[in-house]
């Protein structure tokens, strides 16, 4: 947009020059007004494939096959720990129903004179 990089921006906004803000969801954003301020005429984007021209294959190089092994290997892991804890959810469901279970069918304790206990507060 101000055909300046990613790290231009931060090294700005890092030394006052350029100022950004937080919005709701914790990312830092600029205004157009101030991009205009500190860069002068926004420059028009060139149009162009969406991805760099090395992924276009959709094959992974390098760094980003390591990445991408790493992220494989979380995600069954993080899947594993999904189905042990529905387990535990249902197991502690069980727990809950069966303790309501007793509870509904335990009889009130009374009072000497025939009320239930609660009844001695008011």
């Amino acid at each position: 947009m101000v055909g300046v990089s990613r790290t231009t921006l931060y090294k700005k906004i890092q030394r006052g020059l350029l100022s950004a803000s937080v919005d709701r969801e914790g990312n830092r954003v600029i205004e157009v007004s101030e991009l205009l301020r500190v860069f002068g005429e926004l420059k028009e984007l060139p149009r162009g494939p969406s991805l760099p021209e090395q992924h276009k294959d959709n094959s992974y190089h390098g760094h980003d096959s390591l990445l991408v092994a790493s992220l494989r290997d979380q995600i069954v892991l993080l899947k594993e720990q999904i189905g042990t804890l529905r387990e535990e959810l249902a197991a502690a469901r069980e727990r809950e129903s069966r303790f309501l279970g007793l509870l509904e069918n335990r009889p009130v304790p009374l009072l000497e004179d025939g009320r239930p206990w609660w009844r001695r507060m008011f």
